[in-house]
This record gives C-alpha cells, sequence and structure tokens, in this order.
C-alpha cells in the first residue's frame, strides 16, 4: 500500500532493510525510532564499529527524519551523522492510563503486595526494570547495592534476558543476599 510514513525500530534484520529500500523505491518518508544512546559505541569491537558506522551513515543520511528519546539518544544519532535538524523529540509514553490506574489501586494493597514478595516494611528497595542484557549495564547495579551502607535492603531484576545466568551467579559466588530476579513480567 501507499503509505504517509514508515517509522523503523531497528536496522539489525533482513526485513528492515527490505522495508527501508521499498520506503526509499517508492518515495515513503522514512523515520528512525530508537532509544539507543551513544555510551556503549565506543566500546564495540573495531569492526563492528566500522560496519555499523558505513552502514548507518548511508542510511542516516537516507532517512527523513528520527524520533528521538532523548539528548544520549540524539547523541547517537549523530555520531553515525545524523542531521540533528531532522530530528523530533519523541517520549515513549504512549497508553500508560491503564497502568496508572491499576497502580493507583495496587497502592491500597501495598503492605499485602510486599508481605508476599518478603519485604519488610522497613525493607530499602532498588528495583531494575529491562532487559537482563550487556547494552542496559544490569551488571552494574550489583556492585552498587552490595555498597549500600544500608542494613534492611532488597534488590529486584524485573526482567530477562542473555545475562540472566551470568547475574545469578555472580550472586550466589558472592552470596549477596536479599536479590530477587523475577524474569520478564508483562505490564
Amino acid at each position: 500500500g501507499k503509505y504517509s510514513a514508515v517509522i523503523l525500530q531497528a536496522w539489525t534484520d533482513l526485513t528492515w532493510y527490505i522495508a527501508f529500500l521499498a520506503c526509499l523505491r517508492f518515495k515513503t518518508p522514512v523515520l528512525f525510532m530508537t532509544d539507543a544512546n551513544v555510551a556503549l559505541e565506543p566500546f564495540r569491537s573495531p569492526q563492528k564499529l566500522f560496519l555499523k558506522k558505513f552502514l548507518l551513515k548511508y542510511l542516516f543520511k537516507k532517512a527523513t527524519g528520527f524520533l528521538s528519546a532523548g539528548i544520549a539518544n540524539e547523541d547517537f544519532y549523530k555520531y553515525y551523522g545524523a542531521d540533528s535538524k531532522k530530528m523530533a523529540r519523541f517520549y515513549f509514553s504512549w497508553g500508560y492510563k491503564d497502568l496508572y490506574e491499576n497502580a493507583q489501586k495496587l497502592k491500597l494493597k501495598k503492605d499485602i503486595i510486599r508481605k508476599s514478595l518478603g519485604v519488610k516494611k522497613e525493607d530499602f528497595l532498588v528495583l531494575y526494570v529491562g532487559r537482563l542484557s550487556r547494552e542496559k549495564n544490569p551488571d552494574m547495579i550489583l556492585p552498587a547495592f552490595v555498597s549500600l551502607p544500608i542494613a534492611d535492603k532488597k534488590l529486584f531484576f524485573t526482567g530477562d534476558g542473555p545475562l540472566r545466568s551470568e547475574i545469578e551467579q555472580k550472586i550466589q559466588e558472592q552470596k549477596i543476599e536479599g536479590v530477587t530476579i523475577t524474569g520478564f513480567q508483562t505490564r
């Protein structure tokens, strides 16, 4: 069909490239939308960085625009040659009305929920929500949690990913108490 614009959220698989080329062929505006940030880019392997720079610089020149999730995301786009004039701030914040309403209801059950999770009223809680993968750096949280000078503390990892077993191993080897990995949870 004929579309007013196409928003692409990745550049890691063949389907994405086919969609991008189709947009170019049919002169359909194409926008990039990702929450990637520039912080990890200098630490990538030189070969991967070279290939990524080569591909993304070309693709970003052809893009109509970029929906950015903030300053670090804009820096990512600029790192690969995107024109800052083509960027528009776009916050990933749609569809949260139901979550907000449910949160209000759950506040009334706070003590019951804490008890079911083994959390005492006086416990200090640290919560990580996200994919357990290198680019998210969840393994940085363990040493920070351990160094907290607080006796009654709990850490919850809510999410799953390739680093889960590594994090579980560190917890076991270092005998870190008060850490729970819930795995992936739906909204």
